[in-house]
């Protein structure tokens, strides 16, 4: 058993002691809640520590050490700020101070931490102000999870979401959002907004003639083309198996036929797949607006309208 054992003297009339009082406490369950709760700590699979209420580490695992990279004696004194990103430094300070004023019993946060080799960290941080007799808090009790893997498979499953996966262009939902944030810019007068399709000609009869591998790397092709005649900043969509659809701010009317005008030039070519050199043939249509309260299906049908317009010309013309 563990005891806690305290001893008074007792003493005589001249102040000398004569004998002692001994008082003895049994604290074997409270000694083995102890040991459980270092042992719990020490060996946890997750990283632990504890924090002054200043957010500097008094004490951490193994595991946290190994997830930082540095050495408990580095990390012991160390202020979590110290490995925290600049951009990112201002929400730990003011969950702290939530918890030691009492504001919040306990918080979580995912935040990136600085490795010591210099890689991100993305952890999960759970974090709990622990009272002292009185009450008040005394230091915080905090626990941190690695999850950089899960939110590389949540960037990976929004990209899959979000994205063609033939091309990497966005697709008809994410484009659907980028219109109307280009939209809602209208209302502070930034210039109109231009939507520009643009579909393969012919793309059918050249998947029966080549095969679809070829009409695929066709179609990368067309992408690559594509994002080299706009800017850096716009979007650029693939909606259909053949058509393509990019939407942007400009100045005003010129500067929109300018674009379609570059992407339609772009877009008619030649270029090598697996050792051929093919045609490259697209029909282009473009709309604009300045109304911020046009929906995104009558742009897209008037640009379509004008696609379909402009590939009857081009086929009038052959004939």
């Amino acid at each position: 058993m563990w005891a806690l054992v305290s001893r008074t003297f007792i003493r005589d009339e001249r102040g000398e002691p004569v004998s002692f009082l001994s008082q003895s406490l049994d604290i074997t369950r409270r000694r083995e809640a102890e040991l459980l709760w270092q042992r719990s700590f020490a060996n946890a699979p997750i990283g632990m520590a504890l924090l002054s209420l200043k957010g500097r580490w008094t004490e951490v695992n193994d595991t946290l050490c190994d997830m930082l990279g540095y050495s408990r004696e580095e990390l012991i004194g160390m202020h979590f700020s110290d490995i925290t990103y600049e951009e990112e430094d201002d929400r730990g300070p003011a969950l702290l101070e939530d918890l030691v004023h009492g504001v919040v019993e306990s918080v979580s946060i995912e935040k990136r931490y600085r490795h010591k080799d210099g890689h991100t960290l993305w952890m999960l941080i759970r974090a709990t102000a622990v009272p002292d007799a009185s009450g008040d808090p005394a230091f915080v009790v905090s626990q941190y999870d690695d999850v950089g893997e899960r939110r590389r498979a949540d960037a990976h499953l929004a990209q899959l979401a979000l994205h063609d996966p033939l091309t990497g262009l966005a697709n008809r939902t994410l484009l659907a959002d980028l219109m109307d944030l280009s939209l809602k810019r209208l209302s502070r007068g930034d210039g109109m907004v231009v939507v520009v399709v643009a579909d393969l000609d012919e793309l059918k009869p050249f998947n029966d003639r080549y095969g679809h591998l070829v009409g695929d790397k066709m179609i990368v092709a067309a992408a690559e083309a594509l994002q080299s005649a706009v800017r850096s900043g716009d979007a650029v969509a693939r909606v259909g198996g053949d058509e393509f659809v990019v939407v942007t701010l400009v100045e005003d009317a010129a500067e929109a036929a300018a674009l379609r005008d570059r992407i339609e030039q772009r877009l008619n070519t030649r270029v090598t797949i697996g050792g051929r050199t093919l045609p490259l043939r697209t029909s282009v249509g473009h709309a604009i607006t300045t109304d911020p309260q046009v929906s995104r299906d009558e742009l897209l049908h008037a640009a379509d309208q004008d696609m379909y317009e402009r590939k009857r010309e081009r086929g009038a013309a052959r004939d």
